[in-house]
């Protein structure tokens, strides 16, 4: 039980999920040896999450990244997965919760993805106007964003629609 094994299931669980076309069943296996190698390691529980709710198994996924966020509290990265999952299983308060921790706890890559995640939630919840306030944010994004054009697009007719129906 190494932590040098546990670093190399956890390598080839991201690898098959970061495929072109990911092999989830792959990184599944790979990712349940490495959090079975290291069970207090978060990352590789995050990443374990991530494959599940790829493949459609949203209650197990989220009791992983619930674990996840429990190892790791500090992390935003974990939060902010954690909400994405709850948004896709259609719980949309705790989708909500979640994702708006983990921005305020800031985060140096994939604000923006969060923050359209936030958005969505929020509407769902009924909560426009703090929706329309994410969709501002995502709809001043800078241009250097690698999608900033499809984003901003996205923000700009979410916050039309949401101005129509207030």
């Amino acid at each position: 039980m190494s932590e040098e094994e546990a670093a190399q299931e956890f390598k080839k669980g991201q690898e098959a999920l970061l495929k072109e076309t990911p092999d989830v069943e792959a990184a599944e296996v790979h990712l349940r040896r490495a959090v079975e190698l290291d069970p207090n390691a978060a990352d590789p529980r995050g990443w374990l999450a991530a494959a599940l709710a790829q493949g459609g198994k949203f209650p197990e996924a989220l009791a992983e990244m619930k674990i996840a966020v429990e190892l790791a509290p500090e992390d935003p990265r974990h939060r902010i997965a954690l909400g994405s999952v709850y948004l896709h299983s259609g719980e949309w308060e705790e989708a909500a919760e979640a994702l708006g921790q983990g921005i305020e706890m800031g985060l140096e890559l994939g604000e923006t993805e969060a923050r359209v995640y936030f958005a969505q939630a929020l509407e769902h919840c009924g909560k426009a106007g703090a929706a329309m306030e994410q969709w501002k944010w995502v709809s001043s994004i800078d241009d250097s964003h690698p999608n900033s054009e499809q984003l901003k697009g996205a923000a700009k007719t979410m916050l039309a629609k949401l101005e129509k129906e207030s």
